[in-house]
C-alpha cells in the first residue's frame, strides 16, 4: 500500500482506456481511504436516519435491516471494485457500461447511467447538506427550548454547508489528502468518544427482547412486513456514496490497485462502526416517547441528552456527529 509508484503505469492504463492524463495524482492509500470513509459516514447516518426505521420496523427491523443492507451493498461494491480495477476512470459507471455493452446500446445506455449518476451525485450533496443544516437548528432547539426553527433558516444553513464543500473541494484541492487523513481520525475518534459516554453514562439499558424481537409500526401501514420495507430505505441510503472513490480514479497513486482496496475496506470498516452505533442506541435509547417527540427533530440528540443528562455534554456529542 505505501511501496514506489509507478506514475508511468497510471499513464499507460489510461492510455488504453483512450484518455490522457491532465489531472494531478495527490492521492494514495490513506488519503483516499479517508475520503472513502469519510463519505459513506456509517455511523453518523445510522444517527441522522435513526427514526426513519425505528418508526418503520422498529429495533427488529433496524437491525436485521441494516445486516441485509450492508452484505447486499457488499457485494455490490465488490463488482464495482473488480471494474475499477480493469477500469481505473473518473468516468465510472457510464464507462463500463460502454465497455461491457453491445454495440447496438453501448451510448444509449452509457447516456442514461452517466445522467442517473450525475443526477445521484448531485442529491447527496443536496441530502448531506440539509441534515448539516437541519441538524445545527436541532442543537439550537436542544441549548435553547424557546427558539422555533423556521425553514428559511434552515435553507439558508443548508446553502452554508454547501459552500463550506465547494470551498474545500474548488479553491484548496491540494490540501484535500491532507484534510481527509485528518477527517478519518476525527471519524473513528468521535465514534469511540460518543459509544464510550452512551454506554457509560445511559441510565439504564433496554433488554436484549426489546432489541432483537420488538416490532414497530407507528405509520401505520396495512402490514408490518410493508412497515419493514418503508423503514428499510434508512439502512439502505446509510451506504449510499462507496463509489465516490472511483470518481478519483484520475487523482489517485496506482489507480487499479489502491481503489479496489480502498472500497472494500472502508466497507467493511463503516458497516463494523455503524452496527456496533445500532445497538448503542437501540440498548441505550431511553424513553421511547420523549425520543420520538423530540423538538430537536432528531431522535438520536434526545437520546444523548437522555443519557449524559447535560444540555453541554449532548451539545458538543451532536457537534461531533455534524462536524
Amino acid at each position: 500500500m505505501t511501496g514506489p509508484i509507478d506514475r508511468s503505469a497510471d499513464d499507460a492504463v489510461l492510455a488504453r482506456l483512450g484518455k490522457k492524463q491532465v489531472l494531478k495524482r495527490r492521492f494514495g492509500f490513506w488519503s483516499l481511504f479517508g475520503f472513502a470513509v469519510c463519505e459513506l459516514i456509517t455511523w453518523e447516518t445510522v444517527l441522522a436516519l435513526f427514526s426513519q426505521g425505528f418508526e418503520n420496523g422498529g429495533p427488529s427491523g433496524l437491525l436485521y435491516g441494516f445486516i441485509i443492507a450492508w452484505s447486499s451493498t457488499l457485494s455490490v461494491y465488490t463488482v464495482i471494485s473488480e471494474l475499477a480495477s480493469m477500469a481505473p476512470i473518473a468516468a465510472g459507471q457510464y464507462y463500463w457500461v460502454y465497455m461491457l455493452s453491445s454495440e447496438k446500446y453501448r451510448v444509449f445506455a452509457s447516456y442514461i447511467i452517466g445522467w442517473l449518476t450525475s443526477l445521484a451525485w448531485i442529491a447527496t450533496v443536496a441530502t448531506e447538506s440539509l441534515f448539516a443544516g437541519e441538524m445545527l437548528q436541532g442543537i439550537v432547539v436542544l441549548d435553547y427550548p424557546t427558539y422555533i426553527p423556521t425553514r428559511w433558516q434552515g435553507t439558508l444553513l443548508t446553502w452554508a454547508a454547501a459552500l463550506v464543500s465547494t470551498f474545500v473541494n474548488a479553491v484548496i484541492p491540494s490540501f484535500l489528502p491532507r484534510i481527509e487523513i485528518g477527517t478519518v481520525v476525527f471519524h473513528v475518534a468521535g465514534f469511540v468518544v460518543i459509544i464510550a459516554l452512551l454506554w457509560h453514562y445511559t441510565p439504564s439499558y433496554h433488554n436484549a427482547d426489546f432489541v432483537f424481537r420488538t416490532s414497530l409500526n407507528e405509520g401505520g401501514w396495512p402490514t408490518q412486513g410493508l412497515s419493514y420495507c418503508v423503514g428499510f430505505l434508512g439502512n439502505v441510503a446509510t451506504f449510499v456514496g462507496a463509489d465516490a472513490s472511483v470518481h478519483l480514479a484520475e487523482e489517485v497513486s496506482d489507480a487499479a490497485t489502491t481503489i479496489p482496496r480502498v472500497i472494500t475496506s472502508s466497507m467493511i470498516l463503516n458497516g463494523i462502526v455503524g452496527f456496533a452505533m445500532m445497538l448503542t442506541l437501540l440498548f441505550c435509547l431511553g424513553d421511547v416517547d420523549s425520543v420520538l417527540e423530540s423538538d430537536t427533530g432528531f431522535p438520536f440528540i434526545q437520546i444523548f441528552y437522555n443519557s449524559v443528562q447535560s444540555v453541554a455534554g449532548a451539545t458538543v456529542m451532536g457537534a461531533i456527529v455534524l462536524i
